[in-house]
């Protein structure tokens, strides 16, 4: 889908397969048709807004479309349906929710019968909210109990899985799960009126399928060896899409085919789903790395067993790390995952087709950390940059118009979030895509971000170094709120970036964080042991200011030049120009600080003089 977040007109007219919708505004409705003369709708509907833009959403069932959904400036209400009765259930498989209580044909959608897997390590629900649901993740979930459901008793264990029966007059609104003979006991929601949606875990419940839309399928085509892994443990998968279709027509293996591991309770739709955990070309045998792609001579593989050892990153080979924490969802760890077999639409970018998808599975993080760190092939990875300014390649941005980026894919020009507003890159302090550098990582229950040791980020509202930043210390997340540090680890990764904005902030991995490094390890300049008072922020701001005019109001800056490290040679001096500074007596110290003082106030009194 081409149909992505930015402003729309507030009332406009919308175009799409041959039907015209005038004044629709905020909260508007409308119904679109197949076409005349069709029995489908295309792939890829355009939608045209306001007589100019026009963006696509993918109508053809090859990715989901489910009632909830936000598509651009459109969000699915479901009075149809895509989910024919008969077909085996897939994570994202709605069975009911507000909108979709019927089947086109006017029978009912509300379950006769619900499918669930029982899960200990309990989980909040995605769809439905507190006060929908009691069974949440606060709760404790024996490892083995007894369930009293509807009158049926289930004697289950972790990973066990177990059918409840509605009664002739279906399902109450608030289905209770009573344990070991009614010790405990929790509800979740299931009248319809909130979601219910395979693949969505609600406490210790996660939901595998109905008897209608939905159904539970015996034979899939993907399977794990265990339902529990600890961090670090091989994970053994079975495969055979013989005769699996992906969408678009294709039966069999293709070339560009991978088994992936993906958060289980993120949709397929979702940016973050774009990045596997790990992921492995599928060939005649399983083969690493971005370059090993499959040759069309090596497709003889449609069945077969394969082993993810120690969990690699995304698309790399190499001592990378992988936090569990990468997924949090609302400050829960998300350590659920399932096995995907994955195929390119197209040349190697998103959106990309899930052919088939494993049962979910746990692997347990530390008790601690609430992460799992794994180191992949003996090789060491060796750092070829001594001194970084920046982020790592596999850092998140977002971008205006285009969503979460990584960091190397940021291009000059790419409007990027800042501090509630997007600012344009107009040039990169640091770029190298080849190097290797080592980086801090500073982890939260909300996230974690990797960054260069001297990099500035805000902490507690002021921009420090990392190096001096403490567990305890509370980063500045986008929305303004604070997430404390619970720990702080080191971390070797591909790729060296530092790109500008005219405010010297950016929003990377959902902190706020500079664009710029300090000196020292301390958030303002010491001259002499004397605190200044003046902040490496503020004195990075100055210095780069007629960079700034030049790259933003005279030129694009596209052709500027780099040292062989991937410095800007512009950034170059600076750092030489600061290293020399500090290596200087007292007076000479002192009178540059004075100086940039004065710019500093004389920059402010002509910001404030624009104000009045």
């Amino acid at each position: 889908a081409t149909c992505v977040g930015g402003a729309s007109p507030a009332t406009t007219t919308v175009e799409a397969a041959g039907q015209t919708f005038a004044n629709i505004a905020e909260g508007s409705e409308f119904t679109l048709l197949v076409p005349n003369g069709s029995d489908k709708f295309d792939a890829n509907t355009a939608f045209v807004i306001g007589g100019v833009v026009e963006c696509t959403i993918h109508l053809s069932c090859s990715a989901p479309i489910v009632a909830g959904d936000q598509i651009g400036p459109f969000i699915v209400l479901g009075k149809e349906t895509c989910d024919a009765p008969g077909d085996c259930a897939v994570a994202g498989c709605l069975i009911c929710d507000p909108d979709t209580k019927e089947f086109p044909d006017g029978s009912s959608r509300k379950p006769e019968e619900l499918t669930f897997i029982y899960r200990s390590n309990g989980m909040d629900s995605l769809y439905q909210p507190d006060g929908k649901a009691t069974c949440r993740a606060a709760n404790v979930y024996p490892s083995s109990t007894v369930l009293t459901v509807e009158g049926q008793t289930f004697s289950v264990s972790d990973g066990d899985q177990f059918t409840v029966v509605a009664s002739s007059d279906g399902f109450p609104a608030e289905l209770d799960f009573s344990f070991d003979g009614g010790d405990s006991s929790c509800f979740i929601h299931a009248s319809c009126s909130v979601p219910i949606i395979v693949g969505d875990q609600i406490g210790a419940f996660e939901v595998v399928g109905d008897s209608k839309s939905c159904l539970v399928c015996d034979d899939v085509c993907i399977k794990v060896d265990k339902n529990e892994y600890n961090c670090g443990e091989p994970i053994t998968i079975d495969f055979d899409i013989t005769t699996e279709t992906d969408g678009l027509g294709q039966t069999g293996p293709l070339p560009s085919d991978w088994i992936g591991i993906y958060p289980c309770n993120v949709p397929y739709s979702d940016a973050t789903f774009r990045f596997g955990i790990v992921n492995k070309y599928v060939c005649d045998q399983f083969t690493e790395g971005d370059q090993n792609r499959c040759s069309l001579d090596d497709i003889t593989y449609p069945s077969g067993t394969v082993v993810i050892d120690r969990l690699p990153a995304y698309g790399e080979v190499g001592p990378y790390i992988w936090p569990v924490t990468g997924f949090n969802e609302a400050g829960v760890v998300n350590n659920r995952f399932k096995a995907v077999i994955m195929r390119d639409d197209g040349p190697s970018v998103p959106p990309y087709i899930p052919i088939c998808q494993s049962d979910c599975f746990t692997i347990i993080p530390d008790a601690t950390t609430q992460e799992c760190e794994v180191r992949d092939n003996p090789v060491e990875l060796n750092p070829t940059v001594a001194t970084p300014f920046c982020f790592p390649g596999d850092a998140i941005v977002d971008v205006e118009g285009q969503g979460k980026v990584s960091m190397k894919d940021i291009r000059l020009g790419d409007k990027v979030l800042t501090d509630n507003t997007y600012e344009t890159v107009y040039s990169f302090g640091h770029r190298n895509e080849a190097a290797t550098a080592e980086f801090v990582k500073l982890v939260t229950a909300a996230t974690s971000l990797d960054l260069s040791k001297d990099h500035l980020v805000y902490v507690n509202g002021a921009a420090v170094p990392a190096s001096i930043v403490k567990v305890g210390d509370s980063l500045q997340l986008a929305d303004g709120s604070l997430s404390p540090v619970r720990s702080i680890k080191t971390s070797i990764k591909k790729g060296v970036y530092a790109p500008f904005t005219a405010s010297g902030a950016i929003v990377v991995n959902g902190v706020k964080a500079s664009t710029f490094i300090a000196f020292q390890e301390s958030a303002t300049i010491h001259v002499a042991g004397v605190n200044t008072g003046l902040t490496f922020q503020l004195a990075a701001l100055i210095f780069e200011f007629p960079h700034r005019m030049y790259c933003l109001h005279l030129s694009s800056c596209d052709t500027e030049t780099y040292t062989t490290e991937g410095v800007s040679t512009w950034v170059n001096a600076g750092h030489k120009m600061f290293l020399w500074l500090f290596a200087q007596n007292f007076a000479v110290v002192a009178t540059t600080i004075a100086l940039m003082a004065v710019v500093c106030s004389s920059i402010r009194i002509q910001s404030i003089q624009k104000k009045l």
